[in-house]
């Protein structure tokens, strides 16, 4: 039987793209494949972990929903398939978009994904239940920023590869 080292196995870099939204007057943020375009308006953003483009013994899927709930588009990754975190939400799952660790492994240099929630301003626009979400890697503290750290999502391979 054949197996592929992990030498092998091609990598991909996961980027956070950003876009202020005048309706609201906030900062909204995607996650995607580097090598893929951002949305019209959006900026693409820093590369925040590399993950790896297929299964790779320990790896999970890491899942991409998107909500455009009032029109109002973003996205968050989730490696757990079935997540409390949409039960309120209007997610619609996008596929996987990679895969990465659910726990670290002590033989490999690992870093933590952190993924944070905000709850937007109420306005026209934005429904109570709404939530945006910022991913981080390694020590990055969003805290001090309003965010609220919801948990750690995934164990990824740095961003510097």
């Amino acid at each position: 039987m054949y197996k592929k080292s992990l030498d092998s196995i091609t990598t991909i870099a996961i980027v956070r793209n950003k876009y202020f939204e005048p309706l609201t007057n906030q900062t909204r943020y995607c996650y995607q494949k580097s090598n893929d375009i951002p949305g019209l308006y959006w900026t693409k953003g820093p590369t925040i972990f590399q993950a790896y483009t297929e299964q790779v013994p320990e790896t999970q899927p890491v899942y991409l929903y998107v909500s455009s709930l009032n029109n109002i588009w973003h996205n968050v990754l989730e490696i757990d398939p079935i997540s409390p975190v949409f039960e309120s939400n209007p997610w619609e799952y996008q596929g996987i978009i990679c895969y990465c660790y659910k726990t670290t492994i002590p033989s490999m240099k690992l870093q933590p994904i952190r993924r944070y929630s905000i709850e937007p301003e109420m306005n026209a626009y934005i429904s109570a239940s709404d939530r945006f979400y910022l991913i981080t890697a390694g020590n990055e503290d969003q805290e001090q920023l309003g965010w609220t750290f919801d948990k750690i999502l995934m164990y990824a391979l740095s961003s510097e590869g």
